[in-house]
Parts: C-alpha cells; sequence; structure tokens
C-alpha cells in the first residue's frame, strides 16, 4: 500500500505545475507529433510581433507628422498676418496719396516722452 500512494503522489506532481516546470507535460516525442502545429504557432507569434512593431513604429511618425502639421500651420497664420498687414499699409499709403494729404510715415519708431 505504501507503493501505491507513491506512484499516486508521483502522478499528482507530473501533472500539477511543477510538471509543466520539470518539462514533462511536454516531451520531446510529443513536440515530434505536433512540430507542425508548435512551428505554426511560433510563427504566428513572430507575425503577430511584427505587426506590432509595425503599427507602433508607424504611430510614432503619424505623431511626428502631426506635430510638424501643427508647426506649419502656426507659421502660415504668422505669414498670413504680416501679409494682410503688408497689404493694408500698402492700401493705406495708396489712399493717402491719393487724397494729397501730405502725410508721410515716420522712419523712427514711436518713442515715450518722460516727464521730469
Amino acid at each position: 500500500m505504501a507503493k501505491k500512494n507513491i506512484t499516486d503522489n508521483d502522478t499528482e506532481q507530473r501533472h500539477g505545475l511543477w510538471g509543466l516546470i520539470q518539462g514533462e507535460w511536454f516531451s520531446g516525442s510529443a513536440y515530434r507529433r505536433h512540430i507542425f502545429w508548435v512551428l505554426l504557432v511560433v510563427v504566428l507569434f513572430v507575425i503577430y510581433i511584427s505587426f506590432k512593431f509595425t503599427a507602433q513604429f508607424q504611430i510614432d511618425e503619424v505623431k511626428k507628422l502631426q506635430q510638424e502639421l501643427t508647426n506649419v500651420q502656426t507659421s502660415q497664420i504668422h505669414v498670413t498676418s504680416r501679409y494682410g498687414s503688408q497689404t493694408r499699409e500698402s492700401e493705406m499709403i495708396k489712399m493717402v496719396d491719393s487724397l494729397h494729404l501730405e502725410l508721410v510715415s515716420p522712419e523712427q519708431p514711436p518713442f515715450n516722452l518722460n516727464n521730469n
């Protein structure tokens, strides 16, 4: 009866977590019998990892391009603003010249007068 308990203990260990750690669940013969499925699973994992890497790379590229687009849009707004300002200024100069008001634009920027 003592021998029966030892073999029962042995099969419990073989089927438990310890059996998985020691490699008793998947023997060499089991791999040889199912080599196609094992290779298929490995190839699918490699493909999954490569797709995930590619997707992450493309997401980073999209973020970089979005940042660049934001910078270009900001630059375009500044250029449009400067153009609009110059257009208004040139139109005002033409209007002043056509009305013969004898006004000139100052060549120096304005300065503050201090009362001391």
